[in-house]
């Protein structure tokens, strides 16, 4: 499918559907330049300009959560 749309994998469990979603990001060159990124905001913020989501609020919807619950405190020092 050459028009961006991928097909609906049948996943068996819920690593498999993390591991598949990473590897989404990982190998799509459009997100690479968010893989420099320290933070989950900046990271999030990173994807969100790179197209990831149709909501124009989506990269500061996720900074929210991760601000209302101290999700930062899990970003690698």
């Amino acid at each position: 499918m050459g028009d961006g749309v991928r097909e609906v994998a049948q996943i068996p469990n819920w690593q498999a559907c993390i591991d598949d979603h990473a590897a989404f990001l990982l190998n799509n060159e459009r997100y690479q330049p968010a893989f420099a990124d320290t933070s989950g905001s900046t990271f999030a913020l990173a994807i969100a300009a790179a197209g990831y989501a149709t909501d124009p609020q989506y990269g500061q919807k996720i900074v929210s959560i991760i601000k209302a619950h101290n999700l930062s405190t899990l970003d690698a020092s």
